[in-house]
């Protein structure tokens, strides 16, 4: 994303569990596969996500 979009500056996360039109829970937590916070782990451990708040 850092190289696609320079000017991005911030990322959004959703971290929770979103009902869907059949009544069962899409899981958006970071955490909800160990792929899933591994992948989200190597996107931010990037100096570019850790600047200045």
């Amino acid at each position: 994303m850092r190289l696609a979009y320079p000017r991005v500056k911030a990322a959004v996360n959703c971290h929770e569990c979103l009902r869907n039109a059949k009544g069962t829970c899409s899981n958006l937590h970071i955490h909800s596969s160990p792929e899933a916070l591994e992948a989200y782990r190597a996107c931010v451990k990037h100096p570019y996500w850790r600047d200045r708040l």
